[in-house]
């Protein structure tokens, strides 16, 4: 159910995940050695010692960096927010921090990203959101490392000790900053909870919250506290939920930039990606890794942007649209997105004549959401299944098309469908 906070996160349905940091310096390669996985995770699969570490990211000048043309390709394509990590696992700021392990004062670079990425949203009209690891620090002493065995209770007991000091002395000083220092933050993106004792989650949620009341909270801080569920890693749940949900994905392989990582997705498989989620209520958040001069891969633009060109001409079956009641049979050539009073049938591959079984409401109209062409249709009734069809006629200039979606107008608000079962 909406309410006024999450109302612009639920219409929203489609994001940008920035993952950069000083891993994008090493491009997954640290010695001669390539890390297995992810490249963001470097420093700790590699063990990269801390000293060494900081010695990286001295180096770090990301002299490309372009706020504007990163907001810009996230408009073009049709995302409304923005997730940019503020702080990895690493521990290393990307924004300007009291603590001096940050971009601004620990680089060459000499600029805060957080704040020319702000004004460049505020521009674009896109919602800045930020990812913030609340637990994993492998820069602190006192933060948790993900290598501490779940039934080992007494490591347990005693990181949630020292957590303490980690907790008030780095994670609240800088999510004040994040709160305080660039203007409305749409979301705060945590992650990796592990098993942080849930008086911690707590404390964090209502900071924020004090902070900034309007500022959603990612499922991931940890014991349920979040404001919707975040699923895992490029895993798409079977049906739709009854609360709100987001998937983030990854468009390659990896999150942070790997220069060997070449398994690009295309905008066609990003597309059913993102028209599945939808369909099923939730929301898609999907990544890019920019490289150590601070610029994204031309292939993770060029699809990007293939999958605006789509969103431009069909933006109503998304933007603000709705998981419906469960379509009676398994489609696997299509999917459903609602509004009151309209269905919208994705066609994911496109038939000279496309059959629609069980459907109750009386239809109004049929169209082509792209060109709003009334298509030709009948309503008749099927004796072996007793039930009604729906059959449109699609035009043949259509027939070769990768992905159409048709606008379906019913009486009612609400999808009916007839009882295969009977």
């Amino acid at each position: 159910m909406k309410n006024n906070t999450m109302n612009w996160w639920l219409d929203a349905k489609f994001g940008m995940f920035i993952h950069w940091g000083v891993y994008a310096l090493l491009a997954g390669t640290w010695k001669g050695r390539t890390v297995k996985g992810n490249s963001e995770w470097i420093m700790h699969r590699l063990n990269i010692p801390v000293k060494e570490y900081e010695e990286i990211a001295s180096t770090f000048c990301p002299s490309e960096f372009n706020s504007d043309l990163w907001v810009k390709t996230a408009y073009e394509s049709g995302m409304k927010y923005i997730v940019f990590t503020a702080k990895h696992h690493d521990g290393f700021a990307m924004f300007h921090s009291s603590d001096p392990y940050n971009i601004t004062d620990a680089t060459p670079f000499g600029r805060d990203p957080v704040a020319e990425l702000a004004k460049s949203c505020k521009k674009y009209g896109i919602r800045l959101c930020l990812y913030y690891s609340h637990v994993l620090d492998w820069h602190e002493p006192d933060a948790f490392r993900d290598d501490i065995p779940l039934d080992q209770l007494s490591l347990v007991q005693e990181k949630n000790i020292s957590f303490r000091r980690y907790l008030d002395k780095k994670v609240k000083p800088q999510l004040k900053e994040l709160l305080s220092n660039y203007g409305n933050i749409g979301a705060l993106w945590f992650d990796m909870p592990g098993c942080i004792d849930s008086t911690y989650c707590r404390e964090i949620r209502d900071y924020v919250k004090m902070l900034q009341p309007e500022c959603i909270i990612s499922g991931r801080i940890g014991h349920g506290m979040g404001d919707y569920i975040t699923v895992g890693d490029n895993k798409i749940p079977l049906t739709a939920c009854s609360k709100p949900w987001e998937m983030p994905g990854t468009i390659n392989d990896t999150w942070g930039y790997k220069a060997g990582d070449r398994k690009w997705k295309t905008s066609d498989e990003l597309l059913r990606i993102l028209l599945k989620i939808v369909s099923r209520g939730g929301n898609y958040l999907l990544n890019v890794g920019p490289d150590a001069l601070g610029n994204i891969p031309e292939e993770s633009v060029r699809v990007l942007k293939e999958l605006g060109a789509f969103l431009t001409q069909n933006s109503e079956a998304v933007y603000g649209a709705a998981a419906m009641n469960p379509y009676p049979y398994d489609l696997s050539e299509g999917l459903f997105t609602s509004k009151p009073g309209v269905m919208y049938y994705c066609c994911l591959s496109v038939p000279d004549k496309l059959f629609l079984s069980c459907i109750s409401n009386p239809i109004k109209a049929v169209t082509l959401l792209r060109t709003g062409e009334a298509l030709s249709y009948e309503v008749t009734w099927s004796e072996a299944s007793m039930c009604h069809d729906l059959v449109i006629d699609m035009p043949v200039e259509f027939i070769n098309d990768n992905i159409i979606v048709i606008k379906i107008e019913i009486e009612g608000n609400t999808p009916v469908f007839e009882n295969i079962f009977r």
